[in-house]
């Protein structure tokens, strides 16, 4: 059975932070992959200053191409409401 971790967040920026993070659970946990969820409408934040969320998927693509480790998934974003 694989080990799967879940990062979740706006991205909004993703930034240098969310990759120490996600390499360092890795490490700590032993596990196989990080699935990176970025939330589609955060219920805690205004939109006022939120990139559209398929900008934040893209950025977080773009953050984390190249690292077999890491997934996303567009679960979040795709779904309605908060």
């Amino acid at each position: 059975m694989k080990k799967v971790g879940i990062l979740g967040g706006t991205f909004n920026p993703i930034h240098n932070g969310h990759i120490l993070l996600a390499e360092k659970s890795l490490k700590e946990f032993g596990l196989d992959h990080i699935l990176f969820v970025p939330t589609g409408l955060p219920p805690h934040k205004s939109t006022k200053d939120l990139a559209s969320k398929n900008h934040r998927l893209k950025m977080v693509a773009l953050a984390i191409k190249g690292n077999k480790r890491y997934k996303l998934s567009k679960i979040e974003i795709n779904r309605d409401g908060y």
